[in-house]
């Protein structure tokens, strides 16, 4: 019996398309070639650090344009205050020339695109939300930044949808490695919960981890999770959620 069921954020409750989009407005905003974006997003080391909040968003986001802009494959044909506001783009070019541009700016651009490229899928979110009528965990669980998540909820106020939110740089830790933390956190609320009577919600036993359903479009995650004990989905298409659903034994009927 599945108890509580964790969705990955980006590839599962938001569009496995983002990551691209993403790129490439990065690419157009700072003049800059896509591969030398890929370098550093979404998957380097130092953003690992960044996933685990061990690096400030705006130390990053400044290392990383600067890094960009000084990289000799700067594209010379775009333009690079296309799409910029009016009152950012004298400040905007004279940083580009010199290689140094503030981070406010740099924070304000990264937000605003995020912003833009970012959908969340209409079948997870419906079932996230069968779920919770059902009383059943839900779990947002993902290595991601603050920076991002903040922009996501000022846009679509989704962290409500879930029971628990688990956050790489929050817990300073990625996932497979998160799961654990989110195994000890939601059987201790839980039974604090029974003892404070403060949920009609809350499971008089302990939540096994067969009982844990984690939902995942990475494959290496959901192996790792698999070999933790956890049961596992690996979400290779989000509008197949209810048919996910139905193979592990739950009907959001």
């Amino acid at each position: 019996m599945i108890r509580a069921v964790v969705f990955d954020l980006d590839g599962v409750y938001f569009s496995d398309s983002a990551a691209d989009k993403f790129i490439n407005a990065i690419s157009l905003k700072f003049n800059v070639d896509a591969d030398s974006v890929k370098k550093i997003f979404p998957k380097s080391d130092i953003m690992y650090e960044y996933r685990k909040g061990n690096i400030s968003g705006d130390k990053f986001w400044h290392d990383a344009v600067e890094t960009w802009t000084s990289n000799s494959t700067i594209k010379q044909t775009a333009n690079p205050i296309k799409n910029i506001g009016s009152k950012t783009k004298t400040l905007i070019q004279k940083a580009i020339t010199q290689k140094a541009i503030p981070k406010a700016i740099i924070l304000k651009e990264i937000n605003d695109i995020i912003k833009k490229v970012y959908t969340i899928n209409k079948p997870v979110k419906n079932a996230v939300m069968k779920l919770r009528k059902k009383g059943i965990l839900t779990v947002a669980c993902s290595n991601n930044f603050k920076e991002r998540i903040d922009a996501l909820e000022e846009k679509f106020n989704f962290l409500k949808e879930f029971d628990y939110c688990f956050l790489s740089y929050e817990h300073h830790m990625l996932k497979p490695k998160l799961f654990e933390k989110v195994f000890e956190q939601i059987n201790k609320n839980n039974m604090d919960n029974l003892k404070n009577k403060r949920s009609e919600c809350a499971f008089k036993n302990k939540i096994a981890k067969d009982e844990i359903l984690i939902i995942d479009d990475v494959k290496r995650i959901t192996d790792a999770a698999k070999q933790m004990g956890f049961k596992t989905i690996l979400c290779e298409d989000a509008d197949k959620i209810d048919e996910y659903m139905r193979n592990a034994g739950i009907s959001l009927d």
